[in-house]
């Protein structure tokens, strides 16, 4: 990966009060072979370009930096920069500066890290982070990503004989971390987090607050994962995850802590660097400012789902997971930030029943106003009937839990308009869900959950009645199994991905483009992992179409995901099974930044001129 690095000196008289200088820094030493051109631009909040200037890669070379005078001083300074083809029209490389507030004066030291477009790139820029999986990775409002927690530990062990695993089965003892990270695009570094966690944490959940803040909450500080075998002779692997040690101590947290952006920021910024690992976890406020004590939560939740409530920014609703006991949990609880007496979850004693046990599900917040819903869609092991797929928790003025119920009693789910068929195809475990136009349709996608006849793991999947046998489905069976909901009344289709792009236990990016983005996962029930990418531009006729994209470079599982740019993610960690389920081990490069093909954005005119280029 290429990077561009800004230095600076005292501006001399005459010389503009602001500037940057900046220079690349690949390790040859120069630009890129394919980069002709260097462009500078200036971002504004609203979206609108600004171009600076432009320059050739001879005069790059030549002068050794660039330099971008007469900035504004004491208002939020941001920069793209841009490497371009020979004709200025292609968009090969960009980097993004800031932003940054300047003083009168002042000149700013600046490093900014340059990706290439259309491609998948391994980091290894600073020191490398511990591998993990089952963490987290939360975009804050500064364009910073929070990678929290997660198992950072894999020990194969004896399975435990108090479980009911069949023959065959692998187990691994998963062991978490407290530590934390700041990834800052700009220079493609990860910073930790001072203080780490309030606990050692994985398989919890991160949601972003309307205020910045991030809550995280549950998990477990140990966990065991079983992969057993499925038919005779083994066609795939169906796997389980318990918040227990190898004794049998239960391990998930029933507890909460708030990651607080802009707290232990630098009293002075000496590097002039913008202070990237500024950032504290803090806990109860009962127990004093910046509590390190956790704020209860009213039952333990590990592999749970959260959303952020679609009609108000400071509440999360919880739902699902497993607790200590190892039971899927039946209820949800509420989060508020704003909740009297401090921030919490309220009483969920009564009227806060799921309509199913959820041991992993997923959640998504759709719609505004009336039609604010939060749908949790799968993670039932056996699944009965169209009526345990999904639920929908609405807002009520009169209970602060809201209200929930089944999504085929409130909405058409899980059928599209007309006659009402069974779907146990929709039956899936840990899906990943996105947004899509704007909250008015949520893409759920997988393939791994729904159950077929015993001993037939490629026939169709089946809702199984009670007290029949039945297996895990391989990833063969029946039709694909990924689908689009339109918010407003719950109408279902089917979505169009490439036939051979199936993802179980991906992640699903809404990027800033609007796009969403599928990365990461596994293919088929052996658990090859998937090294391409599917991404969904539109919704015609209620059904979302999806296209192959980048291919990343390392398969990987488990892994945490975020947006960057406009049409990029950052991939973290993860894990891979090896064909035969006798080994799980981390992947091989933990991070990786993927660039969906860009066009290059039009800009403004030059608002100034140092003499560069064109």
């Amino acid at each position: 990966m290429a990077s561009l690095a800004a230095s600076c000196s005292s501006p001399a008289p005459g010389e503009d009060d602001v500037g940057f200088a900046t220079a690349w820094l690949t390790p040859e030493g120069q630009i890129p072979e394919s980069v002709e051109f260097l462009e500078v631009v200036r971002l504004f909040p609203d979206g609108t370009q600004q171009q600076l200037f432009t320059r050739s890669r001879t005069g790059v070379l030549e002068d050794g930096n660039l330099v971008v005078p007469s900035l504004p001083t004491d208002e939020p300074v941001e920069l793209e920069l841009r490497g371009l083809d020979a004709a200025q029209t292609g968009l090969l490389f960009v980097g993004r500066s800031g932003p940054v507030v300047l003083g009168a004066g002042e000149r700013r030291f600046v490093r900014v890290a340059m990706y290439p477009v259309s491609a998948a790139v391994d980091l290894d820029r600073g020191e490398p982070m511990p591998r993990r999986l089952l963490h987290t990775a939360t975009e804050l409002p500064d364009g910073r990503v929070l990678v929290a927690g997660g198992f950072t530990e894999i020990d194969p062990i004896a399975c435990p004989s108090d479980l009911s695993l069949s023959m065959g089965t692998v187990c691994w003892e998963l062991t978490a971390s407290d530590e934390a990270y700041l990834f800052e695009p700009a220079t493609a570094r990860f910073f930790p987090v001072e203080g780490g966690m309030l606990a050692a944490r994985g398989g919890h959940t991160a949601t972003a607050l309307e205020d910045g803040r991030v809550l995280i909450a549950g998990g477990a500080s140990k966990a065991i994962l079983a992969a057993s075998p499925v038919g005779d002779p083994v066609s795939g692997r169906e796997i389980a995850i318990l918040p227990r040690d190898a004794a049998g101590e239960g391990a998930a947290h029933a507890d909460l802590e708030l990651f607080e952006p802009e707290a232990n920021a630098e009293a002075e910024d000496l590097e002039r660097n913008g202070d990237a690992g500024r950032g504290l976890f803090v806990g109860d406020p009962s127990e004093g400012a910046r509590s390190r004590e956790p704020i209860p939560l009213n039952e333990a939740r590990f592999f749970h789902a959260a959303a952020l409530a679609p009609h108000d920014g400071n509440q999360v609703l919880l739902a699902g997971g497993i607790g200590n006991g190892g039971d899927p949990s039946t209820s949800y609880s509420v989060f508020d930030a704003r909740k009297p007496g401090g921030p919490g979850v309220y009483d969920n004693s009564e009227n806060t029943a799921l309509g199913t046990r959820r041991v992993a599900p997923a959640a998504l917040a759709l719609g505004s106003g009336d039609e604010a819903r939060v749908w949790i869609f799968g993670g039932a092991l056996s699944t009965a009937s169209n009526g345990e797929l999904a639920d929908v928790w609405a807002p009520d003025a009169m209970d602060p839990n809201g209200t929930l119920a089944p999504a085929a009693d409130e909405t058409n789910f899980p059928n599209p308009l007309g006659p009402a068929d069974d779907r146990p195809e929709y039956a899936l475990i840990r899906p990943s869900v996105a947004s899509f136009e704007d909250g008015a349709y949520g893409l759920v996608t997988g393939w791994y959950g729904p159950r077929c006849p015993a001993g037939m793991p490629t026939a169709a999947p089946i809702f199984p009645a009670a007290g029949d046998a039945d297996v895990l489905c391989g990833h063969q069976g029946g039709l694909d199994r990924s689908f689009s909901v339109r918010n407003e009344d719950g109408v279902t289709t089917r979505t169009q991905p490439p036939s051979s792009t199936r993802h179980a236990f991906g992640d699903a990016i809404t990027l800033r483009d609007g796009r969403v983005m599928i990365a990461g996962g596994v293919s088929d029930s052996i658990f090859q992992e998937n090294l391409g990418t599917v991404v969904y531009s539109q919704i015609a006729s209620d059904r979302a179409s999806g296209a192959l994209s980048v291919r990343i470079g390392h398969g990987r599982f488990f892994h945490a995901s975020a947006p960057l740019f406009d049409s990029g993610a950052l991939l973290f960690g993860g894990v891979s099974l090896s064909l035969d389920g006798s080994t799980l081990s981390f992947t091989d490069e933990d991070e990786a930044v993927l660039l969906l093909p860009m066009e290059r954005p039009d800009a403004m005119p030059p608002a100034m001129d140092d003499g560069a280029e064109e």
